[in-house]
Formats: structure tokens, C-alpha cells, sequence
């Protein structure tokens, strides 16, 4: 028997399983900033980040502990690598690994940028950091991968039978 955890944009964590929509009771603690995105680490934590950047947890499944993050600085993205590395993007361009309720020294993520920033993990190991119109793959503490510049226009990178006939 599995869960589905569902943010919604009332701030509310909702979960379905075998028994139907079940709805996590809030505390006072808890902003009802819509959820920007939800990870379960390799312990069964659930982490989700709202969209005004705080960093929640629920550790014991429904009924839990639900824990605010310490005043930190604010987060814009959050997700979990193919090795179970939380991984946590900071407003402004720091990426920070995540573990046991605190970042990391700065020496395990890449090195801070001043563009704008976001990551996703990568199959092959590692993760995807998009920095400004640069793509790269950072993997063991260094970057192995480079895929250059991008307009990130609207310009499609992949074809499908659905997609539109080049211009």
C-alpha cells in the first residue's frame, strides 16, 4: 500500500491511498503559501517547499512531526538525485545538499552563480544545473558535462508525432 502526496495552492499536503483523499492537519506554524514542490528522502521524510521559499518536513508520515526549516535564506527549488542527495536551490543562485534537517558545507553543491538558477536530478548521476542560458551536469564534486548555451526560447529541442511542422 503506497501514498500519493498532493501540494495544493491553499498550503494543504493531502495524501490518497487505499482509503481515499486524507488531509494532513495544519498547525499554526504552517504558511498556506501554495506548495512549489515536494521530495521524500531515503529516511520516508517528506519535504516540501512553498512558493514564498520556506522549507517544510513531515518526518512519521500523516500525523507526523511537521517541522519548519530554521530561519534560513529562501528556496527556489528543491528534488532528490538518483544516489537520495536531497538537493536545495537558494534564491540567488547557491545550491546546497540537504541532510538530517541542515545544508551541507558549501563544498558539496556547484559553485555559487549570479544568474538564475534551476536544477533537476540527472539519469546518468549527478544533476542538471541551468545557470542563465547554460546547461551542465555536476557529478562527485566537479562539472563532467557541458552542453553550451541556449536561447530557451520557445523553440522546440525534441519532435513528437503531435508537434507542430518546422517554421
Amino acid at each position: 500500500e503506497g501514498r500519493l502526496w498532493i501540494g495544493m495552492d491553499t498550503g494543504e499536503l493531502l495524501w490518497r491511498d487505499a482509503n481515499g483523499f486524507n488531509a494532513l492537519p495544519i498547525t499554526n506554524a504552517w504558511h498556506t503559501s501554495p506548495i512549489a514542490r515536494m521530495a521524500n528522502t531515503a529516511d520516508g521524510t517528506i519535504l516540501v517547499l512553498n512558493r514564498d521559499g520556506q522549507l517544510f518536513w513531515l518526518t512519521n508520515g500523516p500525523g507526523g512531526e511537521l517541522t519548519l526549516a530554521p530561519p534560513s535564506p529562501l528556496y527556489s527549488d528543491l528534488f532528490v538525485d538518483t544516489e537520495s542527495k536531497v538537493w536545495l536551490v537558494r534564491r540567488g543562485g547557491v545550491m546546497r545538499q540537504w541532510q538530517d534537517g541542515a545544508e551541507l558545507p558549501e563544498l558539496a553543491g556547484p559553485p555559487t552563480t549570479t544568474s538564475y538558477r534551476t536544477a533537476s536530478i540527472a539519469r546518468r548521476g549527478g544533476i542538471w544545473v541551468r545557470d542563465g542560458q547554460r546547461l551542465r551536469r555536476w557529478h562527485n564534486g566537479q562539472w563532467v558535462e557541458d552542453r553550451g548555451t541556449h536561447s530557451w526560447g520557445d523553440r522546440r529541442q525534441w519532435k513528437t508525432p503531435a508537434s507542430p511542422p518546422d517554421d
